[in-house]
């Protein structure tokens, strides 16, 4: 949230990289979020991703930001 405040400050706009899933609910809280990058590869990990409709993620309405992981997630783990 204070990149996004930074990045406002300075005229910039916000575009996440990396899981989209984790960072649609910041870009679309901000006033300057303009795109999230899509990873739907990482999706694997999540017991619900957020949808997608019309090209766009869904903002999932859960508490925080409304992810849960699957239970063998452990098994994508690198070291």
């Amino acid at each position: 949230w204070r990149i996004a405040h930074l990045a406002e400050a300075a005229g910039a706009t916000l575009a996440p990289h990396f899981l989209a899933e984790l960072h649609v609910s910041l870009v679309a809280a901000s006033p300057i979020g303009a795109w999230v990058e899509s990873t739907p590869w990482l999706s694997a990990i999540l017991a619900d991703p957020p949808g997608v409709r019309d090209g766009e993620l869904l903002v999932p309405d859960a508490p925080g930001h409304g992810l849960r992981l699957v239970p063998d997630a452990d098994k994508w783990r690198i070291a």
